[in-house]
């Protein structure tokens, strides 16, 4: 078992997760699909995909026996929330622009593949929320261009380690919890018909 990693990485899997939730900056990619059933007011669904890769080469690590190891350190990150959502939209600018909020709830995967010294897998998964501001200026009849802000919400209680063909489940006291939520802000093309 791994007991550290540089300075800053404690070696057990929950440590990390909140080390690295706390740094990461990746691609987020996201679709939005919503009906009106009236000028403001309408239901959607709302899909997320982050990806996050890190890698730092020739690192020392300190087994739980006390001895040093040399190796890399490697980790790709992808998240997943797939949710239901109430929308609610505002024009303005003369119907030139329109402003948007959106709440929702939904399913939130975790996926982590590590090599520390050697390779593993993390994997968890979640009740998650979101919440998203827009901002979009029509270009076209049809097309606009915008600017996006959206907050996924979720934590991890239980997850898997899978390393060599072994599965352990971990599950966390309250205090442990790991906070995978995240912010991302985004450029937008809508089409409206």
């Amino acid at each position: 078992m791994i007991k550290s990693v540089g300075k800053n990485i404690d070696g057990t899997s929950m440590n990390y997760l909140k080390y690295k939730s706390q740094e990461m900056q990746g691609l987020s990619f996201t679709a939005d699909f919503d009906y009106y059933f009236s000028n403001s007011f309408g239901v959607g669904a709302f899909i997320n995909r982050f990806v996050y890769n890190d890698e730092l080469m020739n690192q020392d690590f300190i087994l739980s026996n006390g001895a040093v190891v040399k190796g890399d350190f490697a980790n790709r990150i992808r998240m997943n929330f797939y949710g239901a959502k109430m929308c609610y939209r505002s024009y303005f600018l003369k119907d030139k622009a329109v402003l948007g909020l959106n709440l929702g709830v939904g399913y939130l995967g975790y996926k982590d593949m590590q090599s520390v010294v050697e390779s593993y897998k993390v994997q968890g998964k979640s009740f998650g929320s979101m919440a998203e501001i827009d901002l979009n200026f029509f270009i076209l009849e049809n097309f606009s261009l915008g600017l996006d802000a959206s907050w996924i919400n979720g934590v991890l209680w239980k997850y898997r380690v899978i390393n060599g063909g072994h599965l352990k489940v971990i599950e966390l006291n309250r205090d442990d919890y790991i906070d995978i939520s995240r912010s991302n802000i985004s450029f937008t093309v809508s089409y409206y018909w």
